[in-house]
């Protein structure tokens, strides 16, 4: 069972052996190396002296050249379980012959030792970094090198306290200590291969495991790939900084140190506890603080810690130089090295494809430390040169450290923007999907586009010879006036009453005749533009025709752009008469009737109006629809609303009630969040606020999220992403919107929770074949659950960054982690505490944890997680599942829990799925195991 989110044992199933074999891996590896470094600085101080101490550094940034161009050339021919192999052989073999070379008690041979040991630190956590880099996604990274970092710590514990013991109690001489850590090093060849094993076995928590990532990679310069990336060039920086800045830190130490013991085994005691004595500390820092750093303020606050701390010493050794202000400062450097900023320092990597990886970290840890360490021996040389104290070094050392400082913010903004560039994007459609851009030099090419047989080419070659003002030929438009389209007629009517083509009244008077009633309008609309002071006696005849289309489309024209004295024309008894009609035309007719009285807007049609919208002629009500959203009278806003619950004529109710604007967003508000009315009518609202985007609008369905349920909370959500879209000016309470994102949280939580208690359980219900159907549906609630968060999470951050995360955790399972990590980096800690940890690919006890902290309450079943979750979010999909099986299998549900399933399963079969990003989903169609039944998720019907 894994431990809560946020502690250092916050482990997976399938993640525990690997975990444990490489926090093994890690505490040997730096019980080697705090056998070695004190030996190392003992003998170095005694025999040569701290004085020296800039020469060998300079020695060690010369000395890594080599070693870091025959690593990278090897590493890019050899696969990293292999190469780590290798690279420890070696080691254990040069280790030897280093205890052969201090025997010879050569000042030489302590230079060369120093210089060993420098690049053996550096060569051999590297490369343990690398392989935990490679054998654990981001996301698991986050959680397990706290752990991994706490296993150096402990290393370099047991390592001090084991060379205190054997230079005190055993009497071992100081390079002996060598042939310990020969000893030690040659197990962690036994570990490297058992974790090669275990983890291209599949044991790592993602199937692919270090298979996939162990391969050779490509011959690149590695200066080249370092150009190539910013965030490479920031991690360089920041580790250079880092280096620079501890050495000298490091040469402070050391020299009131070698002051205050001048004996070689006193020195070499005191140096042996203290690094002990710090490491202590580091544990328990690293156990208490450091999971709670990185889960709360990531890699930027992990990175932080260390230059901070030692600002503080530094102004200590300022004030007071000596040994203690020594501690002090080397205290805080060793205390968070290895642990809270080496953790951060290796997730810092985490964005960088393990290809480049392999080329770049080993020669960005071993060449530029041991390169900044020549730089600082430089640095101190010349400080030496020209008499700068210790105080005076302290100074170089703070004003290094306000570089540090910047420099880690810095990366910090390039790690998220790593993870981002990680993640698909839909900010533009596919070149093949754009539409090229159109200039008047393509004139010719899209005339002979006009002759195609595809009416919808057709018809967007007139819309792009209208958007780059060209005139449409008129041989062309003689041939288009006849197209068996009456869009393309009506659309060559409206481009020749644009280019005022005076030449075609007369043909286009013969259109007034039109079969289709749209086509006739744009005649007359035509003839009325275009005639200019005849118009008024071709109206006059118009109005008068005997022809009842053509007293329609002139009534129309009139009606609509008419001027007053125009408008005065039309009588009520055309209107009526027009309505009366009883010929083939009378559908026609009566619809452009109804419009005209609308346009009219006059107190005596508003009845007739009233009466229109109780037809049962689809065309009739749909122009009494328009006609009532014209005319802005509150008369029809009640029978408007109730339109809206019909398919026939919501799209109409919506457009019209639009037409209302403002006056109406307290009705519509209370329609929203009343239970009583229809779900038809209430999904629609949302739809009509959207096209409204004012701040009121805004304010008004932020205001209605705390009282929706599902699906209604969608819509809603999706309409204010729609609105925050395309008006960026308006203002979006954060507060509203954090308050629903926990609350979908909260329900994303209890799906999970129910969905492991449910795989968990052995009861009678689980064993039955209605099982698998519940869990379908529960699938089903989680990703709607996962979507609608991800939409909630647009109204206060980027939309096309919380949308590229979304498709990270849907469609692509290599970059669920990616997205994950993604989000922790750049959401605020109370969303992210609870949202993170639901991310894993698969429910696990710390779902239930999560569900039970929001909901302050325990689901010690799957039944109590499923109930409360009916209870608050009302998932219809999931609802009408188990009523389903209530009915075929009565036993197998507690009569409680069916009850409440039934109530929140609502037949509605004209409510549609939600879409999905733009995209309508599949809808859910959960099929039973065992009996044959499927459940329609609409219906719960069982066939």
């Amino acid at each position: 069972m894994a431990l809560p989110t946020g502690t250092i044992l916050d482990l997976r199933v399938g993640e525990r052996a690997l975990v444990g074999m490489m926090f093994a891996y890690n505490v040997a590896l730096l019980v080697t190396l705090y056998l070695l470094k004190p030996a190392r600085d003992s003998l170095f101080l005694i025999e040569v002296g701290a004085v020296n101490l800039p020469l060998v550094f300079l020695a060690t940034a010369a000395a890594v050249v080599p070693v870091t161009i025959l690593y990278g050339r090897i590493g890019r021919r050899v696969k990293l379980s292999r190469l780590v192999n290798w690279t420890t052989v070696v080691l254990i073999a040069s280790l030897i012959v280093m205890r052969w070379a201090v025997a010879l008690e050569a000042d030489w041979t302590y230079f060369l030792f120093y210089v060993w040991v420098s690049i053996y630190s550096v060569l051999a956590t590297s490369q343990y970094w690398l392989l935990a880099g490679a054998v654990f996604d981001p996301a698991q990274a986050k959680r397990i090198f706290a752990l991994l970092s706490f296993g150096a710590i402990l290393g370099a514990i047991v390592g001090g306290e084991l060379t205190g013991y054997l230079v005190e109690e055993v009497e071992l001489r100081t390079r002996d200590l060598l042939w310990v850590a020969v000893g030690v090093l040659t197990l962690t060849v036994v570990l490297v291969n058992l974790i090669r094993w275990r983890a291209t076995d599949g044991q790592t928590g993602r199937p692919e495991g270090l298979r996939r990532n162990d391969t050779p990679t490509e011959n690149q310069p590695v200066l080249g790939l370092l150009k190539d990336s910013r965030h490479l060039q920031l991690i360089t920086a920041v580790i250079a900084v880092a280096v620079l800045t501890t050495a000298l830190v490091d040469f402070q130490f050391k020299t009131v140190s070698s002051d205050a013991f001048p004996v070689r085994g006193d020195l070499t005691s005191f140096l042996g506890r203290f690094y002990a004595r710090v490491s202590i500390i580091a544990l328990a820092l690293q156990f208490f603080i450091a999971p709670r750093i990185i889960r709360m303020q990531g890699v930027g606050g992990a990175l932080l810690v260390l230059p901070i701390a030692l600002a503080v010493g530094s102004v200590a050794m300022f004030v007071v130089p000596g040994l203690i202000a020594g501690v002090l400062l080397r205290g805080a450097d060793q205390s968070l090295k290895h642990s809270i900023d080496r953790t951060g320092r290796e997730l810092l990597f985490l964005p960088v494809p393990l290809a480049v990886k392999k080329q770049t970290k080993v020669f960005i840890d071993v060449f530029v430390d041991q390169g900044m360490q020549g730089l600082a021996g430089l640095v101190l040389l010349a400080a030496l040169a020209v008499g700068v104290s210790l105080e005076g070094v302290s100074l170089i050392v703070l004003a290094l450290l306000t570089l540090w400082i910047g420099l880690v913010l810095w990366a910090r903004r390039s790690y998220v923007q790593a993870f981002r560039e990680t993640l698909p994007r839909e900010d533009a459609a596919p070149p093949q999907d754009r539409k090229p851009t159109r200039t008047t030099e393509d004139v010719p090419t899209l005339v002979g586009a006009l002759s195609s047989d595809d009416t919808e080419e057709v018809l967007d070659t007139l819309e792009t010879l209208d958007a780059i003002d060209a005139e449409l030929p008129v041989e062309r438009a003689c041939a288009l006036l006849d197209h068996r389209s009456a869009r393309v007629r009506r659309r060559v009517i409206a481009l020749l009453a644009k280019q005022g083509e005076e030449g075609f009244a007369d043909v286009i008077a013969t259109y007034l005749t039109d079969r289709d009633a749209e086509v006739r309008l744009e005649a007359a609309r035509f003839l009325y533009q275009t005639l200019g002071s005849k118009h008024q006696v071709l109206l006059k005849r118009g109005l008068e025709h005997p022809d009842v289309r053509i007293r329609a489309a002139a009534i129309g024209v009139v009606a609509e752009s008419g001027t007053e004295a125009e408008q005065a024309l039309i009588t009520d008894e055309m209107l009526h008469g027009l309505l009366d009609h009883t010929g083939t035309a009378r559908i026609e007719t009566s619809v452009e009737a109804i419009k005209a009285m609308g346009a009219l807007d006059r107190p005596a049609f508003h009845d007739t109006i009233r009466d229109l919208l109780e037809r049962s002629q689809p065309q009739v009500v749909r122009a009494a629809i328009h006609a009532a959203g014209k005319t802005g009278h509150r008369l029809f806003v009640g029978k408007l609303l109730r339109l809206l619950g019909e398919k026939t004529y919501e799209k109409a109710a919506r457009e019209a009630l639009v037409a209302y604007g403002e006056r109406i967003f307290g009705t519509l508000y209370d329609h929203l969040t009343d239970d009583e009315v229809d779900e038809p009518v209430r999904r629609n609202i949302p739809r009509i606020l959207s096209e409204l985007p004012t701040q009121s609008a805004v304010d008004l369905m932020l205001l209605s999220l705390e009282r929706l349920r599902a699906p209604l909370l969608y819509d809603v959500v999706k309409a204010l992403n729609k609105i925050r879209a395309s008006n960026p000016g308006l203002r979006f309470n954060e507060a509203a919107i954090d308050v629903a994102a926990l609350g979908e949280i909260r329900a994303l939580a209890t799906v999970q929770a129910t969905l492991f208690r449910h795989s968990r359980a052995k009861d009678a219900y689980t064993q039955s074949p209605g099982a698998p159907l519940v869990r379908e549906a529960l699938y089903h609630e989680r990703e709607q659950s996962l979507e609608r968060v991800s939409r909630m999470l647009g109204l206060r951050y980027p939309s096309t960054d919380m949308h590229s995360a979304y498709l990270g955790l849907t469609e692509d399972d290599t970059l669920r982690a990616s997205a994950a990590e993604f989000l922790d980096s750049v959401l605020d800690w109370e969303l992210k505490r609870f949202l993170v940890p639901l991310l894993d690919e698969a429910p696990d006890q710390g779902d239930v944890r999560v569900a039970e902290e929001m909901a302050e309450q325990a689901f010690p079943t799957w039944q109590s997680a499923l109930r409360d979750l009916l209870l608050v979010r009302h998932p219809r999909p999931l609802a009408c599942a188990l009523d389903a099986v209530y009915e075929a299998h009565p036993d197998a549900l507690p009569d409680d829990l069916a009850e409440i399933a039934h109530a929140a399963c609502t037949p509605d079969p004209s409510d549609d799925p939600p879409e999905m990003h733009g995209e309508a989903p599949a809808p859910f169609r959960p099929s039973a195991a065992g009996d044959g039944a499927a459940v329609d998720p609409e219906t719960g019907n069982v066939g």
